[in-house]
């Protein structure tokens, strides 16, 4: 399948009848080999990049103000891309209260660079001393993460 969200179902039934059923969402990722002749580059500006929005607000799972979409009306520098990831929502210069979120980038192999480095446009308008962002990374397919820097 392309990268994205899906939601998978597993259905088993006895040898007597009885049955059961589990759904789960899944998300596929991009596999991108970086080396020190291929870098990734991506400004977002045809597509989301096979980045991936997921989170909570107020405790509420899948509710997330994150969309790849136009920057215009957006608070950032006007030679930039015109389209990115933005939290807000729609038709808003605001974000949820209580949203924790985030956008999930491609799986990367890097183990071919001797000294791998990030660079990152980021532009952000939030509440000083309440809210912010990191970057983290994740060693193990996701399953623990840690802050990068």
């Amino acid at each position: 399948p392309t990268p994205g969200e899906y939601e998978a179902e597993l259905t088993t039934i006895s040898t007597l009848g009885c049955s059961n059923t589990i759904k789960k969402q899944i998300f596929i990722f991009p596999n991108v080999t970086v080396t020190p002749l291929t870098p990734y580059n991506e400004n977002f500006e045809t597509s989301s990049g096979g980045w991936l929005p997921n989170g909570t607000t107020g405790g509420v799972p899948k509710l997330y103000s994150w969309r790849h979409r136009n920057t215009s009306g957006v608070k950032m520098p006007s030679n930039n891309s015109s389209k990115a990831w933005i939290a807000k929502i729609a038709d808003s210069t605001a974000y949820m209260n209580n949203e924790q979120s985030y956008v999930e980038s491609p799986c990367f192999d890097i183990s071919t660079l001797q000294r791998p480095m990030l660079q990152l446009r980021i532009f952000y308008d939030t509440d000083q001393g309440g809210d912010g962002a990191v970057v983290q990374v994740s060693k193990d397919d996701g399953l623990t993460w840690s802050i990068l820097g």
